[in-house]
């Protein structure tokens, strides 16, 4: 999607990961920075808000 232009290079972007995805981590393991949230609404917000505040720009 980068690549295409679809999402900038430096834009947050959420990317839900299922089983199978925790199974082949690796393969984006040099582009992905994951975040470990809690299964909470509260733990989501929280983290997210973390990411705004940190994020550059």
């Amino acid at each position: 999607m980068v690549a295409s232009g679809m999402i900038k290079r430096d834009e947050l972007t959420v990317v839900f990961l299922t089983g199978a995805g925790l199974k082949t981590q690796e393969a984006v393991a040099d582009v992905v920075q994951p975040l470990l949230i809690q299964p909470t609404p509260e733990s989501f917000e929280e983290v997210l808000g973390e990411q705004k505040v940190n994020s550059p720009g």
